[in-house]
């Protein structure tokens, strides 16, 4: 399993369209992962790592900032299951989100 931590599952918080979230939360668990979802487990378990489609609202930014949690784009995921293993977020610019991407609008 990738996405485990001393066979612990990473807690990921996937935020987007419906589709995005039912595609990449199911590779997700099937890697190991447990998913948090929103207003639910969010508030009550600790969030390992924030996933998010590349134009996330400014709220889901700050929330991550809040949180001190990477922001982190598909190509982490990706990159992680070849590699497999959990990749630092900040191995490489394109596992993270920028914020220069964020779209003003809250979520």
């Amino acid at each position: 399993m990738t996405f485990t931590e001393n066979e612990t599952p990473l807690n990921i918080s996937i935020y987007g369209r419906e589709n995005f979230k039912g595609l990449w939360g199911k590779l997700l668990r099937s890697a190991g992962a447990k998913i948090l979802t929103e207003g639910g487990d969010c508030e009550t378990i600790d969030i390992d790592y924030i996933l998010s489609e590349e134009e996330p609202p400014s709220s889901l930014l700050k929330k991550s900032e809040e949180l001190n949690k990477p922001l982190c784009s598909v190509e982490w995921i990706i990159q992680s299951l070849i590699h497999r293993k959990v990749l630092s977020p900040s191995s490489h610019s394109d596992f993270v989100i920028d914020d220069s991407l964020c779209e003003s609008s809250d979520f």
